[in-house]
């Protein structure tokens, strides 16, 4: 295992913003009623993006998930249910620099290195924000990351509605990357962002995106910090009722 004893949780610190600035709050704040048996999706309109504004929350969970492994004593040999739900077409995988026909070991170099592994947890979608969602349903991901811009275009074919109906049974959590107007963040320690860089490094080699990278500090802190905008199950599905082929009233 990738980072089973790698990190603590005391690597990682949970915060609300507030006018004046943050207050911290504990893990379940942000995961509430987190199980081992929670599965995490991102979503990735371009394959970078995942790794940029999800990969303290990826492993702030990875390390959730072994912390119960560690409870209970003994050796162990599992990895978290984590899925990177990655856009593609017959030109190849999406990122920001175009299409590029990427190999899957060029995938396992970034979201492995994140213990989004083995390759069964790489999951093709088409670059439809409905494709997307239809991943998110057939994966029965409970805990989501989505890009906070990504929408659907007016000529994406409807999904079907039990699959509306079926999902606020399966999705626990949902949260919205690279937000605008944050509600929770992630600050986690340099030995986090020291992965969290290889794996940066790595997607960045193999899809040359035009846009560079950097994390923001804590002033007179090493921690580093990653935010999202968290919203309800039943919110998320709100905005996303045309989705499918009859609103929902």
């Amino acid at each position: 295992m990738h980072t089973s004893e790698a990190f603590a949780a005391d690597d990682f610190q949970y915060r609300c913003p507030t006018p004046g600035g943050s207050t911290q709050v504990d893990f379940d704040a942000f995961c509430p009623a987190y199980s081992q048996l929670d599965r995490v999706g991102v979503v990735c309109p371009h394959i970078e993006d995942g790794v940029f504004h999800s990969a303290y929350a990826l492993l702030g969970i990875t390390t959730a998930f072994y912390d119960i492994y560690r409870a209970h004593g003994g050796e162990f040999y599992n990895y978290p249910q984590h899925f990177a739900i990655i856009a593609a077409n017959p030109d190849g995988i999406s990122t920001r620099g175009g299409h590029r026909p990427l190999e899957r070991k060029a995938i396992g170099a970034s979201w492995g290195n994140l213990d989004v592994w083995p390759d069964s947890q790489w999951i093709m979608a088409s670059t439809t924000a409905t494709s997307m969602l239809e991943r998110v349903f057939a994966s029965h991901i409970s805990r989501l990351f989505w890009p906070e811009d990504h929408f659907p275009e007016e000529n994406e074919a409807p999904l079907p509605t039990y699959v509306r109906d079926l999902l606020p049974a399966r999705l626990k959590s949902v949260f919205y990357y690279n937000s605008k107007s944050p509600t929770i963040e992630i600050r986690a320690s340099q030995k986090v962002e020291d992965i969290v860089q290889t794996s940066v490094d790595s997607v960045l080699q193999y899809t040359e995106t035009p846009a560079k990278y950097a994390r923001s500090q804590v002033e007179h802190e090493l921690l580093y910090v990653e935010s999202y905008r968290q919203v309800s199950t039943d919110e998320f599905l709100a905005t996303v009722d045309h989705y499918f082929a009859v609103t929902q009233k």
